[in-house]
């Protein structure tokens, strides 16, 4: 039987390695029988290689997000589920990722689960779901992190989890229990996210003896987006959160300071990298889910561990008044004029290539210009013209006319002269 992987995060938890893995590798893993289809859909900034996104991402009229576009979102999975058929008649495996089909499958398409089984059984094709888990805490924290980052966050950290939604989902058993409501246990494949448990210490690793990919050497690693994964420092979180607070800002001032944390985090962390939470708020935060992470252990893991540790290391924590933020802004605000006076550089050099593509336009519109004037002459006098050109042409034809009379003459003279020769003789 044929098999569809659909891996649905969660996030934070290598999701953007393997994607990328995938993606730079199509012609490799098509070599094994392993078909990674990338669909011409966009949506916004997100990367074709979440190439199952297009299962439960909801679709808007526009920005406000007020109206949604069911007609189109239904469209989308119809014709991308058509497209999955045809690739399972030329291979045994077919991939799709995206690591919002977590929550996004919860809440604004939580029917897709049937929509996909019924696909399944249509195409004789069995449906393999893969998830990996995240210490609770640790998987809010890194998604907080990044909300401040990448949005325009105004929330705490503390207000952040004592206040979360569906579009984070941290009770994990909740959100297993609503796929198994439709799909077999046996159809899914959940796995702790242990860099100490993986083969070689990689999440790919172990999704790849998941999946049944063999290793190649012809195999193209995705380089690591350190940019797009780095975690804000203590102090360029708090000061990117500062900054969230602004009025009167654009999506393009914020993405400005983002860069500027980003680049100053670094930094900040050789100097001050502290937690922002105690041990003994870790473990309180956490016991609202031991009963649902045991369950997970004991009926889908089934190794006889517990699904994470309870082990909360003692660190110093973050202080907002801390002696190293004052350094910190002064790094922030550095950067900040830097990569302004870079972008500035770039419109200017932007600029000077469209003055010259400019000036070669005018010149050229100039040319066409000349080019016309004359012709209207031309058409406005055409009498003229032809006198014009014949008084050009006149020396001419007269040279022309007087080489050949004269050379009329000269073959006269010649003729004469021969014929009289002979009469002498006689």
């Amino acid at each position: 039987m044929k098999t569809l992987y659909l891996h649905i995060g969660t996030m934070k938890t290598g999701t953007t390695y393997i994607q990328h893995f995938c993606y730079r590798n199509i012609e490799q893993l098509k070599a094994q029988g392993i078909s990674f289809p990338v669909f011409s859909w966009r949506y916004g900034v997100r990367s074709p290689a979440r190439n199952g996104i297009f299962l439960a991402f909801p679709l808007y009229t526009d920005t406000t997000k007020t109206e949604r576009l069911r007609e189109e979102e239904d469209q989308r999975v119809r014709e991308g589920l058509a497209r999955v058929s045809e690739e399972l008649k030329t291979s045994d495996k077919v991939l799709l990722t995206d690591e919002t089909l977590w929550f996004n499958t919860m809440t604004y398409r939580p029917g897709i689960w049937q929509e996909l089984k019924d696909w399944g059984e249509a195409n004789d094709c069995r449906i393999e779901i893969i998830v990996y888990l995240r210490r609770q805490i640790e998987y809010m924290e890194s998604f907080w992190n990044q909300y401040v980052k990448h949005v325009y966050g105004g929330r705490t950290l503390k207000n952040f989890l004592n206040n979360y939604d569906t579009l984070t989902c941290p009770d994990y058993a909740a959100g297993l229990k609503k796929i198994l409501e439709v799909f077999p246990q046996e159809n899914l494949i959940v796995r702790r996210y242990d860099i100490s448990s993986f083969p070689d210490g990689s999440v790919l690793g172990d999704f790849m003896q998941v999946c049944g990919i063999r290793e190649d050497p012809a195999f193209v690693l995705p380089e690591d987006d350190a940019e797009a994964n780095v975690r804000l420092s203590g102090n360029m979180v708090e000061i990117k959160w500062a900054v969230n607070q602004m009025k009167g800002m654009d999506p393009s001032d914020y993405a400005l300071s983002e860069q500027a944390c980003i680049g100053a985090t670094g930094v900040s962390n050789r100097f001050y990298k502290k937690e922002l939470l105690s041990a003994e708020e870790k473990r309180q935060w956490m016991e609202s889910f031991e009963e649902g992470n045991a369950w997970i252990a004991e009926y889908l893991i089934r190794d006889g561990k517990p699904l994470f540790n309870d082990v909360y290391p003692e660190k110093e924590l973050w202080k907002k008044n801390n002696s190293y933020m004052l350094p910190d802004v002064v790094r922030f605000a550095a950067y900040s004029d830097i990569l302004l006076q870079r972008r500035i550089e770039e419109q200017e050099t932007q600029i000077r290539e469209l003055k010259k593509q400019v000036e070669m336009m005018r010149k050229e519109l100039d040319r066409e210009k000349n080019t016309g004037r004359v012709f209207r002459e031309k058409v406005r006098h055409p009498v003229r013209t032809l006198i014009g050109r014949a008084s050009r042409l006149l020396p001419v034809l007269c040279l022309a006319a007087g080489l050949m009379l004269s050379g009329c003459g000269d073959n006269d003279g010649t003729s004469k002269s021969s014929g009289e020769e002979p009469a002498k003789e006689a």
